[in-house]
C-alpha cells in the first residue's frame, strides 16, 4: 500500500512527493525530494530531519547527526537517557552541566552511583580508579593505594591510614624543609635521624 502526496513543486512522477508507505510489514515515511521532514505538535515543529540526514530536535538547522536545544540556557533538561526502571542514568542541563545518574546536575560535571570506583582504562585494559569511600574517604589508586584524602582531611602516601596532615610510608626526597611552628615538636621513630656532614643547622632568632 502506498500514500503518495505531491504538488506543483514536487512533479508528478511516482519519485517525486511524499511517500507514505507498506513494504511487508515495515512502514515507510519517504521524501523523495531534496528537502526536509518535519514532525510538529500543538502547530510547533518538534523533529526535523534535513535532506543531508542530520536530525533536529527542537531546532530545524540541525549541524550534527542529532543536534538537540532545549528551551533556554540557563534551567531546564536539554537531555535525559532513562533506563526501564525510571533511573537516570545521563543529563545534560541547558546550562551545560553533565550529571551520570543524578537528574539535576549542580556543576560542570557530577556523578551519583551506587558503585564507589571512578575507573579510567587504557586501550590495553589498564585501569586507574578514583574511589569514594563510604566513610567518605578518596582514594587515587593504579595497581596499588597511591593517595588517600581521609574523612577528617588528612592525606596519605603510601598508607590508607594517615594519622597526620601528611603521612608518607616510603622514601621521600626534598630540595629543603622548613618549619612555620614555634611550638611544635618533631619525633622521629626508631631509627632516628641521618643527616648528612655539614647540612644541620640551627638558626635562633
Amino acid at each position: 500500500s502506498v500514500l503518495l502526496v505531491q504538488n506543483d513543486a514536487t512533479g508528478g512522477t511516482s519519485g517525486d512527493g511524499l511517500e507514505l508507505s507498506l513494504g511487508g510489514t515495515h512502514g515507510y515515511l519517504w521524501n523523495s525530494e531534496n528537502d526536509a521532514i518535519s514532525i510538529g505538535t500543538n502547530n510547533v515543529e518538534r523533529l526535523t530531519v534535513v535532506a543531508g540526514g542530520n536530525v533536529g530536535i527542537g531546532t530545524t538547522s540541525p549541524y550534527s547527526k542529532l543536534t538537540i536545544w532545549g528551551n533556554n540556557t540557563i534551567t531546564g533538561t536539554a537531555l535525559e537517557v532513562v533506563n526501564n526502571a525510571s533511573t537516570t542514568l545521563l543529563t545534560v542541563m541547558n546550562n551545560g552541566n553533565v550529571g551520570i545518574g543524578i537528574k539535576n546536575p549542580n556543576g560542570a560535571f557530577e556523578i551519583a552511583t551506587s558503585t564507589d570506583h571512578l575507573i579510567f582504562s587504557d586501550a590495553d585494559g589498564n585501569d586507574k580508579w578514583i574511589q569514594y569511600l563510604a566513610g567518605n574517604d578518596m582514594r587515587f589508586w593504579d595497581s596499588q593505594d597511591r593517595i588517600t584524602f581521609a574523612e577528617g582531611g588528612n592525606v596519605g602516601i603510601g598508607t590508607t591510614s594517615p594519622y597526620a596532615r601528611l603521612s608518607v610510608v616510603g622514601e621521600t626526597v626534598s630540595s629543603y624543609f622548613t618549619a612555620t611552628s614555634t611550638t611544635a615538636t618533631t619525633t622521629f621513630s626508631t631509627g632516628g635521624l641521618n643527616i648528612g656532614s655539614g647540612q644541620f643547622v640551627v638558626q635562633q632568632t
